[in-house]
């Protein structure tokens, strides 16, 4: 079942006039600008985007796209993620190396929706936590014996992936990671999330409220 091409096109209904839309990164956002600019030739809304992805801002093209450095705030911002425990609240992002900025459109937005399938409810499908590291201090990963991906992000930042045995390891990491030179941001983005839509299975969708 196309999961990513059903979700794209329920976000669609996120779509309202006047507003500022963020668009995170991956291939699910990948696909709802695609679904976004069909949308928009039969049904033209006054809208504006900001994204995380070179590769989304390439495609948002003709579209009105402003520059996430000099927006302020975001009306509302839509994206994907790893991770869910929709019993806690915790949301794991970064997986597709661009966390820094998929942060920093939260962090400025009012509203964030986050779209998945139901296979991303299990810890162990991505149980990792993603880093953006600062290239220079590469060499202070070495004593945690983890490693950076050879990719850097758009950001030009290191990706590195901290494996977990457990949601609890996240906090011992980041105490430890905090205290190095080379640390930028995790990919916890517990508190940040307002909705997760989670598709499942049967191709049913079901909304989640995870900010109270």
């Amino acid at each position: 079942m196309e999961y990513k091409k059903i979700l794209a096109k329920h976000l669609l209904s996120y779509l309202k006039s006047g507003l500022i839309i963020g668009i995170g990164s991956g291939s699910t956002m990948e696909i709802f600008v695609d679904e976004i600019q069909s949308f928009l030739k039969n049904n033209p809304m006054d809208l504006s985007f900001v994204s995380s992805s070179n590769i989304i801002s390439e495609k948002l093209k003709g579209l009105n796209v402003l520059d996430l450095t000099e927006v302020k705030k975001i009306d509302l911002t839509i994206d994907g993620l790893d991770y869910v425990n929709l019993d806690t609240g915790l949301v794991l992002k970064g997986n597709g190396g661009a966390l820094y900025l998929e942060k920093k459109l939260a962090l400025k937005s009012e509203k964030v929706v986050l779209a998945t399938d139901y296979r991303k409810l299990d810890f162990n499908y991505c149980n990792k936590l993603m880093l953006e590291y600062k290239t220079e201090f590469i060499d202070e990963l070495s004593s945690f014996k983890i490693k950076a991906r050879e990719n850097l992000s758009d950001s030009g930042n290191l990706i590195v992936e901290v494996p977990l045995k457990s949601e609890g390891d996240i906090f011992a990491w980041r105490d430890a990671l905090n205290k190095t030179k080379g640390f930028i941001d995790d990919g916890d983005f517990s508190g940040l999330v307002d909705e997760v839509c989670i598709i499942y299975e049967n191709g049913g969708i079901k909304k989640f409220n995870i900010l109270e």
